[in-house]
């Protein structure tokens, strides 16, 4: 979702696992969340699927990030979240989380099959009939409609836009891309530099020109201009632009494209994008300059208010 901040009031335990559904811009499914609340502001929200603690490198990974996460808004109050159609399979994924961060700093920890929520305590279910449950009925479910905040079915819904083109689709993109590489070489510096700015700037999508803005990327100067362009004021626009121009990018031009989208992706609060475009980083090219630090942002979660400082 949106690095703005919108208003949302609630009050009840219903409300609290609503608060994922708002900041992720999803559905959680078969996945955990770690709420950092302080006072009536969430600092942060921290998904990750259920089965998170069955891999060692997993396991060390959550725990490195989650540590940084709290320690950075000392005071919080930690709420520990659980979503799954199977109750008895979440509620030890809470106990491990909670084995994690320490149950003297959980203040809540709940779990839900989407139709009932219970209080997870340890071994323990109550009340066991579970309490009744929908999003749709909760207090923010209807706020959210009325902000105008967009919520996806499902985490692949939210991160469709940022995916690789089909590679049914591929032979095509790859000859766009040579026809752009030689469009763009006919041009003088100077007009390289006018399309680059156009496309950047462009209020509107880029439909066939995407592939132009990926050619120009592979630029080293063009690519600094972006890089130095990225705030969280402009996010918004880029990451939609950046978006494009990964559908229109074959594998050979991918890595630099992909590298500014995930960066975008966290300026823009966009979580769920951020994860997986970082992940196609390390399949692209996990030597990446921009690798090392898109990589500790994320394991340290540093929000992005500290790119613009």
């Amino acid at each position: 979702m949106s690095t703005e901040t919108t208003r949302l009031h609630g009050s009840t335990s219903a409300d609290l696992l609503a608060i994922p559904v708002i900041m992720l811009g999803f559905h959680p499914r078969e996945s955990c969340v770690v709420l950092g609340v302080c006072g009536s502001r969430v600092e942060f929200c921290a998904r990750m699927d259920l089965d998170w603690f069955t891999s060692g490198f997993t396991f060390g990974d959550v725990a490195e990030q989650l540590e940084h996460a709290i320690s950075a808004c000392e005071g919080c109050a930690i709420a520990v979240l659980a979503y799954s159609a199977d109750p008895e399979a979440a509620l030890v994924a809470i106990e491990e989380l909670v084995g994690v961060i320490g149950e003297e700093d959980v203040a809540e920890a709940l779990v839900t099959d989407g139709d009932r929520f219970w209080y997870a305590y340890p071994g323990l279910l109550l009340p066991p009939e579970g309490i009744s449950y929908s999003y749709a009925s909760s207090n923010f479910a209807a706020q959210a409609v009325y902000s105008g905040l967009n919520v996806t079915a499902s985490r692949e819904d939210a991160v469709a836009e940022v995916q690789p083109p089909d590679p049914a689709a591929l032979a095509g993109i790859e000859e766009a891309v040579a026809q752009s590489v030689r469009r763009t070489a006919a041009l003088t510096g100077e007009q390289r530099w006018g399309l680059l700015a156009h496309l950047m700037d462009s209020p509107s999508a880029l439909g066939a020109k995407a592939v132009d803005f990926a050619v120009l990327l592979q630029e080293e100067e063009h690519f600094a201009e972006v890089l130095a362009r990225l705030n969280s004021e402009t996010a918004p626009r880029l990451r939609k632009r950046l978006a494009e121009a990964r559908r229109s990018s074959c594998p050979a031009i991918a890595a630099n494209v992909v590298s500014l989208l995930t960066l975008a992706c966290w300026l823009d609060g966009e979580g769920a994008q951020q994860s997986d475009c970082l992940g196609q980083l390390e399949d692209l090219d996990a030597q990446h300059p921009l690798m090392r630090v898109l990589s500790r942002m994320h394991k340290q979660a540093i929000p992005p208010s500290r790119w613009d400082e």
